[in-house]
This record gives C-alpha cells, structure tokens and sequence, in this order.
C-alpha cells in the first residue's frame, strides 16, 4: 500500500442561502421572526482526502482556495482557542467534530460566490 495515496476521498457540495426576507429577525436578539431562505446556485463545495496518519506531517490541513490560504488545525483545542485564526468558525469546528487518531485528512473548500455577498459564504 502507497502511504503517501489517500485511503478515500469524500466530496460534498451544497447550494448558497440566500435570507432576503426578514433576515436577523430569527436572531436571539430579536426574539421573534421569520426568515425565508432561498437555496440558489452556484454551490460550495468541500473535498476531504483521508490518509492514514503516518502519511501526513500534520494531521489536519485546510486549503481555503477562495482566499489562497492553507493552514493546519491543532486538535484538542477549546472552541474559543481559535477566535484570533483566520478563520475561527471553520477551524473550531473542524476541532469539535475530530478526527480519528489514527487518520490525516486534507480539506480543499470552494465557492464560485465570493465571501461577505450575503449569501452564507463568509
């Protein structure tokens, strides 16, 4: 077996929402409201690859192609460790899902639809 070739890999992709219709009025803040949420194209997509641990230097590499950057998230960490990364959100939860010790994982995530266009990319 090739250790340096992903054991599987897992591709998902999910369309933009749209909230255009009454959109924060659902927040805790506003304690009432509705929103209508549209599902419209162009999709994100995610790729995993799945390699086993002793594949990779580091066990959990993200490619965040929109925005040209790679890093790593340290695993183990409480959600608010992130809160200064470049990207909070994602890296926390990447950490509070996991990942078996036993496995790598390199993620590649997509969206033709640019960050901060309302659309739930950012």
């Amino acid at each position: 077996m090739n250790v340096d070739a992903p054991l599987y890999f897992i591709h998902s992709q999910a369309p933009m929402r749209i909230c255009d219709l009454g959109g924060w009025t659902d927040t805790w803040f506003a304690q009432f409201g509705q929103v209508l949420h549209i599902a419209v194209t162009p999709y994100a997509q995610v790729q995993v690859a799945v390699y086993p641990r002793r594949a990779r230097r580091e066990q959990v590499d993200v490619y965040a192609e929109n925005y040209a950057q790679r890093f790593s998230v340290s695993l183990g960490l409480e959600p608010i460790a992130y809160r200064q990364a470049a990207h909070p959100l994602l890296q926390a939860t990447i950490a509070s899902i996991g990942v078996p010790h036993d496995l790598a994982i390199k993620i590649t995530i997509h969206s033709v639809a640019p960050g901060s266009a309302s659309t739930g990319t950012s």
